[in-house]
């Protein structure tokens, strides 16, 4: 006699569905917004860093991926998902990201790289202590650095921290 048996299981409910996370790749959809459909409410985004004088000269870096493109939903209409699939290609705004640098500490001058391009911002004319602005015009498709000089030697006392944040400035 034998005794086969054979399982899948429900899940735990909680969280993404491995199945379905890769059922919505094959449509290329991009891992932020299958993240940002499983768990809503999220931002997804680097790590917040923060940036110091130190005497080394050492650099402060970020690396991430972005994408550039706005997601190709092809052949939806023969999906048995189609429904699920729809809701993809209504919220399929062009990608954006955003820099945010919070300055609770007052520095004055903060010099960083961008894929390259140098920026030299004077804190001191932002009222704010957080600055968000929006840097997809610099990103490159893929891969993408941020390198933060350490703070000149008159801020030895203060820092300052910045992060990354996909998608929308109001979501």
């Amino acid at each position: 006699e034998q005794f086969i048996s054979y399982g899948a299981g429900f899940g735990h409910g909680v969280g993404m569905s491995q199945y379905g996370a890769g059922f919505l790749s094959k449509y290329n959809i991009p891992y932020n917004k299958i993240l940002e459909h499983y768990y809503t409410g999220i931002k997804l985004g680097t790590m917040p860093k923060t940036v110091s004088y130190n005497s080394l000269g050492t650099d402060y870096v970020q690396e991430f991926y972005f994408t550039k493109q706005k997601t190709k939903l092809e052949n939806i209409s023969k999906s048995p998902l189609k429904d699920e699939l729809k809701e993809f290609s209504e919220k399929n705004k062009k990608p954006k990201c955003y820099l945010t640098i919070e300055n609770p500490n007052g520095v004055s001058d903060v010099e960083f790289y961008i894929n390259g391009y140098y920026f030299n911002q004077n804190m001191g004319i932002f009222k704010k202590k957080i600055l968000k602005t929006e840097i997809t015009a610099y990103l490159d498709e893929g891969k993408n650095k941020i390198i933060f000089k350490p703070l000149l030697e008159g801020n030895k006392k203060k820092a300052l921290r910045f992060y990354i944040t996909l998608g929308d400035e109001n979501e």
